[in-house]
């Protein structure tokens, strides 16, 4: 009380408090006192986050199921060696401007960020932590749906298989990006490149033979359900595409189309 300012006592008080209390400070010495380390995590939380899919492997299968059992190994020890395994899970799929992208690269060069033609378009980044290896910019990696069994393969379709390159790799830095050319271990990073290939989540792996990451799990479920329709009924291919979009940047919509459209 004696610190306060009779002339503006609610600007003083404010002062006094942020210095007693510092909301950054504190949360920050919250996370590094409570949360467990990444290597202390992985090892109590892979059985739930990896678990084996109870496939009964012929003997031509051994060696998938023991190069998979090798994976989720390197997984539960957080292992960020380059010769590891890479391992990504990817929780959520984000959409920003191709403006908010950085213009220029690791050293200095001008990036290609949009085509000329959509200066005004939106891109997806996928939300993403690496469990295993060293992810690193321009790598080739497949991704796996949580539906995946490495034992059982996948069709020629490609329905819970893909592989594809990541065009890129960012640091998230509040509301900035930061390219960076790999991300290793038991960090975070901000993926482009997968719009096109993952939904809501999913596994990244430099190995097909991998057990996915079992499905996000929600405390809540929809509870509001609302029939849409184009007023020309032209425009359904253009509804059902930006209910798509929704979808994938929020991962609590469901959408079904009925033969009504």
């Amino acid at each position: 009380p004696r610190e306060l300012n009779s002339e503006n006592p609610k600007v003083s008080l404010h002062a006094v408090m942020r210095a007693w209390l510092p909301l950054a400070d504190s949360v920050m010495e919250m996370l590094v006192e409570c949360t467990p380390d990444p290597v202390a995590a992985q090892a109590f939380r892979v059985a739930r986050l990896m678990p084996e899919m109870r496939t009964a492997a012929a003997n031509h299968t051994c060696s998938i199921v023991a190069e998979a059992e090798l994976v989720r190994s390197c997984v539960a020890a957080c292992s960020a060696s380059a010769s590891a395994p890479i391992v990504v899970f990817v929780s959520k799929m984000f959409a920003l401007p191709y403006t908010m992208l950085p213009s220029k690269g690791l050293k200095g060069e001008e990036l290609l960020i949009h085509s000329q033609s959509e200066p005004a378009g939106e891109c997806f980044l996928a939300f993403a932590r690496v469990f295993s290896g060293v992810l690193r910019a321009g790598k080739k990696v497949f991704v796996l749906s949580p539906l995946y069994d490495p034992v059982k393969g996948d069709d020629a379709a490609g329905k819970h298989v893909q592989e594809v390159e990541l065009h890129g790799l960012y640091e998230m830095l509040g509301q900035d990006l930061r390219p960076v050319p790999s991300v290793a271990a038991g960090h975070v990073v901000a993926i482009q490149g997968l719009g096109q290939h993952v939904l809501n989540s999913a596994t990244l792996s430099s190995t097909k033979n991998c057990w996915p990451f079992s499905s996000m799990t929600f405390q809540v479920s929809p509870m509001l359900k609302v029939a849409v329709e184009p007023s020309n009924p032209v425009d359904l291919g253009a509804l059902v595409k930006g209910l798509k979009l929704l979808h994938q940047a929020d991962p609590l919509v469901v959408y079904t189309v009925s033969q009504r459209g």
